[in-house]
Order: C-alpha cells, then structure tokens, then sequence
C-alpha cells in the first residue's frame, strides 16, 4: 500500500468512527449542549459575521469554533461509548 493508499485508509477509518459516535445518542445530546458555550467563545475570538472578508471569517470561526468543541468536549469528559 502506497502512502496515498495509507492516507485514504486512515481518512476512512476516522470518517466511519465519526459516523459511528454520532449514532450514539447519549453522546450526540451531551456534544450538543457545548455548542452555545462554543459559539459564545468563538463569536468572542473571531467576531460575528462581517459585512466584507466573509469567506476569511467563515474559514477561521469554522477552525476556531471546531478546535473549542474538542477543547469542551474533552473538558467534560464528553465520550462515546462507541468510541475506538
């Protein structure tokens, strides 16, 4: 297996254990409650929506918004059961 074989692999592997988790109910509502927390934060960091410079906002609110779920996620212990 060459290394873009490898990457694709490994890509799937973690597309399936997201799928996975996101059927666990449990763990789908207690991820869900840190999103207020997350927004609130990254609106705070980033700023709202601008009326110029959208598509540079979008990109860095969307890679802030998501590094402060893991964050949140991890904070609190927010696990599935079905996790690898």
């Amino acid at each position: 297996m060459n290394k873009i074989e490898k990457a694709q692999k490994a890509r799937n592997e973690f597309i399936k254990s997201v799928e996975d988790r996101m059927k666990d109910p449990e763990y789908e509502m207690a991820r869900n409650k840190l999103i207020p927390f997350a927004e609130r934060y990254t609106d705070e960091k980033i700023g709202k929506k601008p009326t110029v410079g959208r598509d540079t906002w979008a990109a860095d609110w969307t890679a802030e918004f998501i590094r402060k779920m893991n964050t949140l996620a991890i904070e609190h212990k927010v696990v599935s059961r079905r996790a690898a």
